[in-house]
């Protein structure tokens, strides 16, 4: 019986600075190894260990087209958040790059950002999950 999904590989051209990003937004390391000549990097966020995000060096040229448009022109991953718009002055100052400032939605509060390989991030917040609330 298939029970979660344990891991989601994104294809980077730079794996120390893919790395730098997500932790400065908030994940860990969660392994950090050489598995043969391929650098075997995966982080996570502090509250959701058994998710991991795999740091792909891409090497092909196929994994290497993929780099920033593996998302096409949608979002890889959502990112939930219980205060969109503190995270978002946070990140901003940060130096993340924000295509879309926290708006209002029907279901909540979305803003919208670049990875540093150029993929899209959605960052929400539900009503449920409103700050003070």
């Amino acid at each position: 019986m298939i029970t979660s999904i344990s891991h989601i590989t994104l294809f980077v051209s730079n794996q120390e600075r893919a790395l730098t990003f997500y932790q400065n937004i908030g994940f860990e390391v969660h392994t950090d190894a050489q598995l043969g000549g391929m650098r075997w990097l995966t982080l996570c966020l502090p509250q959701q260990k058994n998710l991991e995000l795999v740091l792909m060096l891409a090497e092909t040229a196929v994994e290497k087209a993929l780099v920033g448009k593996q998302d096409g022109d949608k979002p890889i991953f959502n990112l939930a958040t219980d205060n969109c718009e503190q995270d978002y002055e946070r990140l901003s100052q940060q130096g993340v790059t924000f295509t879309q400032k926290p708006i209002t939605e029907p279901w909540g509060i979305s803003a919208v950002f670049k990875d540093s390989e150029g993929n899209t991030v959605y960052l929400c917040q539900s009503h449920e999950g409103q700050h003070g609330e």
